[in-house]
């Protein structure tokens, strides 16, 4: 969201960054920005979509490392405001699965710090 700013005839801009400087999914087609006002705001909202991938990561975040994440806002080419992120930017991509490795799920429940546990997974 836009707080604050007239942005009648203004062009935003949202531009994902890593806590190291480097710019990610700034090429065409690696990310998508929709903006609008509705009709009971006066505040522009931006939806801002990075497509994560190999192209996207490869310089940003090296493989197997974490990187913190940052968004940089821009009207009119110019820069309004940085908004640091609550979570980090990982590579994983192409890693191998290994049969001695806790399966993903288990991963994320000790990522983020919870000793509860989580439902078995069940077939459809």
């Amino acid at each position: 969201m836009w707080w604050g700013e007239d942005m009648d005839g203004v062009t935003p801009k949202l531009q994902l960054f890593t806590s190291d400087n480097v710019a990610v999914a700034d090429g065409t087609g690696e990310y998508t920005m929709e903006s609008r006002t509705y009709p009971f705001l006066d505040t522009l909202v931006s939806q801002y979509t990075v497509h994560l991938d190999k192209e996207t990561l490869d310089g940003a975040v090296e493989y197997g490392g974490s990187e913190g994440a940052r968004l940089d806002y821009y009207k009119n080419d110019k820069l309004l405001r940085q908004e640091a992120l609550s979570f980090r930017l990982c590579n994983l991509r192409g890693q191998a699965r290994s049969r001695t490795a806790r399966p993903c799920w288990q991963n994320c429940r000790v990522w983020a710090g919870t000793l509860v546990p989580l439902p078995k997974p069940t077939r459809l």
